[in-house]
């Protein structure tokens, strides 16, 4: 078995390794026009969101589907967002192949 210790950035901690990690934020989707479908949304997006409610009234702007059919657009009020201009912190609403509502 390889050690911990020829692993950079990793060390032994009895039973397991401990590793250095870092998180990079960036948009999946820089626009609408780059969301193929709603299957598409949800086969790329792996970390989900809160409900725009959640955030408070008017943090969040609606956008409507953005021209995909089957999901919802919220973008922070203010940030100049649009349907041709999406950020890391825009927010999707669909409903998955169970029923299930998904930010």
């Amino acid at each position: 078995a390889q050690s911990c210790k020829s692993i950079s950035g990793c060390e032994d901690v009895g039973d397991g390794c401990v590793c250095g990690t870092s998180i990079a934020e960036s948009a999946v989707f820089s626009s609408s026009q780059d969301i193929v479908s709603k299957e598409n949304l949800l086969s790329e997006l792996k970390t989900g969101a809160f409900p725009v409610e959640f955030y408070g009234q008017g943090i969040y702007s609606p956008l409507g589907d953005c021209g995909v059919i089957g999901i919802e657009v919220f973008v922070r009020s203010g940030s100049g967002g649009s349907c041709n201009s999406l950020a890391k912190d825009s927010i999707f609403l669909v409903i998955d192949g169970n029923g299930v509502q998904v930010h």
